[in-house]
């Protein structure tokens, strides 16, 4: 069975590339370009999403905000945070919230895959 992750980044090109190696390694994906916008795909259309891949910072709303909101949607959704900023920041905000793995931008395409493939197959937690 095909595995669905929602993918939200607020950089276009990134998230393109983010997709393009998620589906050639089989896993559906939908796309939002903000936290809202993938709120609000959730909210009006829910699907069942194995895994969100979130980025940390972006405008309207942030990834520790959707995750938070997303939750209540999703209870046990495997949540994925992606940043460019320092590591301490991250994981203070996996304090917040449930967060299973965590990924520094730039991120290695097969760094990304690895990571999911072990939450998702394994349900583990991966720290990258």
């Amino acid at each position: 069975m095909m595995k669905t992750i929602l993918l939200v980044e607020d950089n276009t090109a990134l998230g393109l590339a983010f997709q393009d190696t998620l589906k050639s390694a089989n896993f559906q994906v939908i796309m939002a370009s903000n936290g809202r916008e993938a709120l609000d795909l959730c909210q009006n259309n829910p699907v069942h999403i194995d895994l969100l891949l979130t980025d940390l910072i972006m405008p309207e709303m942030g990834g520790e905000e959707l995750a938070a909101a997303i939750l209540q949607i999703y209870p046990t959704l495997k949540i994925v945070i992606m940043s460019g900023y320092p590591d301490t920041d991250i994981r203070a905000t996996s304090l917040k919230i449930q967060v299973h793995g965590w990924l520094k931008k730039p991120i290695a395409l097969q760094n990304l895959l690895n990571t999911i493939n072990s939450l998702i197959h394994d349900q583990g937690t991966a720290h990258q």
